[in-house]
């Protein structure tokens, strides 16, 4: 009988035994699992789970930077085509005078000008929107803030060619324009002087706006 209940304990016993090694199992395996199915989640989401080190961010900031720099290329963008439409007028040039090549010459000067310039001024914006986007969407807030910082010089870069490529552009059609109106004999000439007028005009009042600018915006905010 004595035996029996021995028996009987002992195997109670390695019964409870066995429960609290099978409990702690699932509750490891449990653990290990979650673990494993966070760093999952958050290496699709484009975290790292590495390390701890992070840079926070306004993503609402970051989002309307790279917007305003996408901005750039497509005004770029639309300015050559408007561009290359003139490129394909015709200067007419005058034998009789000696000085008439000069108008052809300098349209073709300004044109192959804003074109260039242009072109640079789409694919350079393009790219710095692309890789930020890259950065952002892969997590990488540290490489994105480094590359922001490195490519400064090139975003002032892009924004001189942009302001070439539009003064080219105008200087296009005020040359298209004069060759227009040449032929008039009657209102040629004062309606070209207006419309020079109104370009100097437009010229003061966009100088202003970029003078303000960078007087109340960007000298306030690291580049």
């Amino acid at each position: 009988i004595l035996y029996d209940r021995q028996d009987a304990m002992l195997k109670t016993t390695s019964l409870a035994a066995l429960a609290s090694l099978s409990r702690n199992t699932l509750l490891d395996s449990h653990t290990t699992t979650s673990g494993s199915s966070f760093d999952t989640f958050v290496s699709l989401r484009g975290g790292d789970t590495t390390t701890t080190t992070t840079i926070a961010l306004n993503m609402a900031q970051e989002n309307q930077h790279i917007a305003v720099l996408g901005s750039y290329g497509v005004m770029t963008v639309l300015i050559l085509n408007s561009a290359l439409r003139l490129y394909t007028a015709k200067i007419d040039r005058d034998p009789s005078k000696k000085n008439d090549w000069i108008v052809s010459s300098l349209f073709s000067f300004v044109s192959a000008l804003c074109v260039i310039s242009g072109a640079f001024t789409a694919i350079m914006f393009q790219l710095l929107g692309i890789y930020s986007k890259s950065a952002l969407g892969a997590g990488n807030n540290a490489g994105y803030a480094s590359f922001k910082v490195a490519t400064a010089y090139f975003r002032k870069l892009g924004f001189k060619a942009y302001l070439t490529c539009l003064s080219s552009f105008v200087a296009m059609f005020v040359i298209n324009f004069y060759n227009m109106t040449k032929k008039d004999e009657h209102l040629g000439k004062p309606i070209f002087y207006f419309m020079s007028c109104l370009v100097l005009l437009g010229a003061v009042g966009i100088n202003q706006i970029l003078s303000l600018a960078t007087k109340h915006i960007f000298l306030l905010q690291p580049p």
